[in-house]
């Protein structure tokens, strides 16, 4: 580039300067990231899950997808990135999500989650039994501890102890060991345990005959 000066005599003046344009724009190759929040790879799921991911970038996200089983479900231009999945409509089984993040660059993160959806319906009771006492024991002293055998196909949630018929005590918690007061009733009587699991299934044991 160069600039003149003229004066009024005509007497002029030649400055050059050398610069360097460059018209490139910056270019972004930084990806999106992009995560499952609310459902965790390898869990197990039921019912209606609502299926959140997080996605950021350091200019800016323009569109974020979830796939399930590759084909699309939802489809996002701004937060919150929320899907309600109703699991009762697809089989049983594995399942992959899978969430693409992309910037205003067309530069894109993917996040792959496998799940297990299982809406199996529970209609297995407990099994449960009385270990301890045994039948014919003679029961003393001021607490008896009632020992409890128990199994369920998903998971025993409590037990309950009944005493000719009306129940006494409940325990909460493995091994469900019932701790109860034999000196309140006199005489012979029965001891039967009522196991029940989260679906609300609920197995008796054998009645077990001591003496009180």
């Amino acid at each position: 580039m160069t600039a003149t000066a003229k004066d009024a005599a005509g007497n002029t003046t030649t400055s050059t300067v050398q610069v360097n344009v460059s018209n490139a724009a910056t270019q972004d190759t930084q990806p999106p990231s992009v995560a499952f929040t609310t459902v965790g790879a390898g869990s197990t799921v039921s019912g209606t899950v609502g299926v959140q991911i997080a996605a950021s970038d350091n200019v800016g996200v323009t569109s974020v997808t979830l796939t399930t089983d590759g084909v699309t479900a939802a489809g996002w231009t701004s937060g919150p990135y929320i899907y309600t999945w109703n699991t009762k409509l697809v089989a049983n089984g594995t399942h992959t999500l899978v969430a693409t993040a992309k910037d205003s660059m067309g530069n894109t993160s993917t996040a792959t989650i496998q799940v297990t959806v299982n809406n199996t319906v529970d209609a297995t009771p407990p099994t449960v039994s009385i270990v301890s006492p045994k039948s014919g024991a003679t029961l003393t002293g001021n607490s008896i501890t009632v020992q409890a055998s128990v199994y369920d196909n998903v998971g025993v949630v409590r037990v309950e102890l009944y005493v000719n018929g009306a129940l006494m005590e409940t325990s909460f918690s493995a091994p469900f060991s019932i701790n109860w007061n034999s000196k309140r009733l006199k005489g012979n009587g029965t001891l039967q345990l009522k196991a029940y699991d989260a679906a609300g299934n609920a197995g008796l044991s054998p009645l077990v005959s001591v003496t009180f």
